[in-house]
């Protein structure tokens, strides 16, 4: 025979401190995954930026180009230190973006040397070419 005791689930305090420590940690995750996408983002329009400004504007380079190129570094660096604490599978998605984007740039570098020189929509074109992985990884974290 069952006793009153065995019958009784967990008490009703218990299951609100349980669920609030869920909504807690629910939470932390979806602020530190707003901060994950907004670097993605900031990444995305950094690497289109210098790219176009590189194809339209090679005479800048060593004065607006290079100071715009060490703030990417600085940004991939910031990245990769959150990387710390993002888990592993994140980590080898984001590698696999940063590598992607690295090679659509090499490909953009050698198609900007076909187009004309200057401002021309296909700049604009080519140079959104290295931010694609990066909006895509934006997007998959976002849809999350």
């Amino acid at each position: 025979m069952s006793t009153s005791e065995d019958n009784t689930g967990p008490s009703p305090s218990a299951a609100a401190e349980a669920l609030s420590s869920a909504d807690a940690a629910a939470r932390r995750i979806r602020s530190r995954r707003g901060w994950y996408i907004a670097g993605t983002l900031v990444m995305a329009v950094a690497l289109a930026a210098f790219s176009i400004a590189l194809a339209s504007w090679p005479d800048r380079l060593a004065d607006l180009i290079i100071p715009g190129l060490l703030v990417v570094g600085a940004i991939l660096a910031l990245l990769a230190w959150s990387g710390r604490t993002i888990p592993t599978a994140a980590v080898a998605v984001s590698n696999r973006v940063v590598f992607i984007s690295a090679a659509l740039m090499v490909v953009t570098l050698l198609l900007n040397r076909l187009l004309p020189a200057g401002f021309s929509g296909w700049v604009v074109l080519t140079g959104l070419l290295p931010a694609l992985p990066f909006l895509y990884l934006a997007w998959r974290v976002a849809r999350a």
